[in-house]
């Protein structure tokens, strides 16, 4: 039975400064390009290739990233950099009602939205329509049956939807 052991990285890895923003980044010697996270440019491996610093193991490229990412920031900064905040910071925390609101507010526009789009298909078909002719175009953009009756109650008071005697509506727009 064989045991199952750590084997040690061998990949070897080039770390190098991006030609553009001087960005320290490492890549795999077998790939062709590589993108600067930072600037977005593209170096070709193979022009590049002199310019960085071999290293065996994925472990050892990113430590080797960090410690010329460091020796920059102390050559730009003439000193060591100081990574933390000056006037500190606090974390909002919303309460539920607050979450629970925007979530509604959320689901409100989107289904007021889906409605106003319905009723502008309605319109387009026919000057006037009936109410379950709202019923079976709210089927089709997912909208519940819940929000249907508010929905209509809200257009009717803005005044984009009207209603006749005989329960036949009309859009305005």
């Amino acid at each position: 039975m064989e045991e199952d052991t750590w084997k040690k990285d061998e990949t070897i890895y080039l770390v190098f400064p991006c030609s553009k923003c001087g960005n320290f980044m490492y890549v795999k010697t077998i790939k062709k390009n590589k993108k600067c996270l930072r600037c977005r440019r593209s170096h070709t491996i193979e022009k590049i290739r002199n310019t960085g610093e071999v290293v065996k193991g994925m472990t050892e490229a990113v430590s080797r990233v960090k410690l010329k990412q460091h020796e920059l920031a102390v050559r730009e900064l003439k000193r060591e950099p100081d990574f933390q905040i000056i006037d500190g910071f606090q974390i909002h925390k919303a309460t539920s009602q607050e979450v629970k609101n925007t979530r509604e507010n959320n689901a409100d526009d989107t289904f007021s939205m889906k409605f106003k789009e319905l009723l502008i298909e309605l319109s387009l078909i026919n000057n006037e329509f009936p109410y379950y002719s709202i019923e079976i175009g709210a089927d089709k953009y997912n909208i519940p049956s819940s929000e249907l009756k508010h929905l209509t109650r809200s257009f009717l008071r803005k005044g984009i939807l009207t209603s006749k005697d005989n329960g036949i509506f009309k859009v305005k727009l």
